[in-house]
């Protein structure tokens, strides 16, 4: 009995802490305490869907779909890039970047049902009329959007984890080693690089480059803004 009376008073107490607690609020925070439940307006249908490869395992990924040109773009992990319709999913190309040795005829036939080591890929981009395909390897491919054609190839030092921003005809990477290159995406040519300091210990995960407005914004490893002049790459402040 004498248990139940202190659970009841305990009771009593913190409810009469919470009405307490509005006694100090003006009426527009105890409104937004008391908001009523969100019912929903609209009831999402399936449409259609796609599935690609078998997921990153424990790998660290941020790949995503992208949309531009009215079609759907999508990357795994492992190599296989697709291109899809957007109103029923269906394919307009598909490539294959996993890695296969190509040594002799048998190895071209051995494809046919072996997977290939990974290609990596990191991370997927859309614009100037291309796909921008990167990897943990540091390597970076200009897909023709309509065929999937590569167009290009280039190579980086360091891994890229995050997705290129481009604007005025650069395509902006982010790396692991704590370098932002500028390329030309009509070419892949490196134009510059700006290097920034990377703490001993440090997460592996980088901040994706946003390109806009002649500057290239980028979060730093040790925790700051950075805005790169575009054309250049010459720091141009931080904070």
């Amino acid at each position: 009995m004498f248990k139940r009376v202190i659970l009841t008073a305990a009771v009593i107490g913190l409810s009469g802490c919470a009405t307490m607690t509005d006694w100090f609020a003006d009426e527009d925070e105890i409104k937004i305490r008391r908001i009523a439940p969100i019912e929903n307006q609209i009831t999402p249908k399936e449409v259609w869907s796609y599935t690609i490869g078998d997921g990153v395992d424990e790998y660290f990924s941020r790949l995503k779909p992208v949309f531009a040109n009215d079609t759907v773009y999508a990357a795994e992990r492992h190599g296989e890039v697709v291109a899809l319709t957007p109103d029923s999913g269906d394919v307009v190309w598909e490539r294959n970047f996993a890695i296969f040795p190509d040594e002799s005829f048998w190895d071209d036939i051995a494809r046919l049902w072996r997977s290939g080591a990974s290609a990596k890929i990191s991370a997927i981009a859309a614009g100037y009329d291309m796909v921008f395909v990167a990897t943990e390897d540091g390597i970076i491919r200009a897909l023709n959007h309509e065929s999937g054609e590569t167009l290009w190839e280039s190579t980086v030092p360091g891994e890229i984890l995050a997705t290129p921003a481009m604007d005025e005809g650069i395509l902006v990477l982010n790396t692991g080693a704590g370098v932002l290159f500028g390329l030309d995406a009509k070419t892949g040519e490196q134009l510059w690089r700006s290097e920034t300091d990377v703490p001993p210990l440090s997460l592996r995960g980088i901040s994706a480059p946003v390109a806009t407005n002649g500057g290239a914004l980028v979060g730093t490893p040790t925790g700051k803004l950075q805005v790169n002049i575009l054309t250049s790459g010459i720091p141009a402040w931080e904070t």
